[in-house]
């Protein structure tokens, strides 16, 4: 009616070793600089102060530490897709050198918002939809020169968690720790 003690031991390790393992796996997300630190250095490092810098509104500036050394424009994604909203869009993608995209907080919902039957029209994004799929696609001017995420590992191993092939990836990546690309 009762356990053996050495299966008893051998069990209640086991539980406590696959109770670990989750937030173990985080551990290296909080041990290494966040992904906006990591992607501020690289942008001083690699991208010329004179460069003009995208970036969507809505979301955190990068550099963090831009202080006015790079000329940074704002595309007003959460607009109402209108004539208007485009041509400034593509008025200020044609000025900028690069485009950051600092997390997902804009495209992922922006890209489910296209059933224009079922929303208000000023809360149905079909074009910026098709503009994300053209971005991520490379079908635009730009092309991804880097990107900055960090996803938790299983502990002792090189194995993150959230695997997904690209495409999967685009659609509904989970936001652990912040995502950034830098698109030239």
């Amino acid at each position: 009616q009762y356990l053996p003690k050495s299966l008893f031991i051998m069990l209640s390790s086991l539980i406590i070793a696959l109770l670990l393992v989750w937030p173990l796996s985080f551990l290296q997300i909080y041990s290494t600089d966040n992904t906006r630190v990591t992607a501020t250095k690289w942008i001083n490092s690699q991208i010329p102060q004179t460069a003009v810098i995208a970036r969507e509104h809505w979301d955190d500036e990068l550099p963090t530490d831009n202080f006015g050394r790079y000329q940074s424009l704002e595309l007003p994604m959460y607009e109402p897709d209108t004539p208007a909203k485009w041509d400034r869009v593509n008025n200020i993608l044609g000025q900028a050198d690069y485009l950051i995209i600092a997390s997902n907080r804009l495209y992922v919902p922006l890209m489910k918002l296209t059933n224009c039957q079922t929303l208000p029209t000023s809360r149905c994004y079909r074009q910026s939809a098709d503009y994300y799929q053209k971005l991520f696609n490379q079908q635009l001017d730009y092309t991804k020169v880097a990107e900055f995420s960090s996803y938790p590992k299983i502990p002792f191993t090189k194995e993150q968690i959230e695997k997904m092939n690209e495409s999967n990836r685009r659609q509904h990546k989970k936001e652990l720790n912040k995502v950034l690309e830098i698109i030239q």
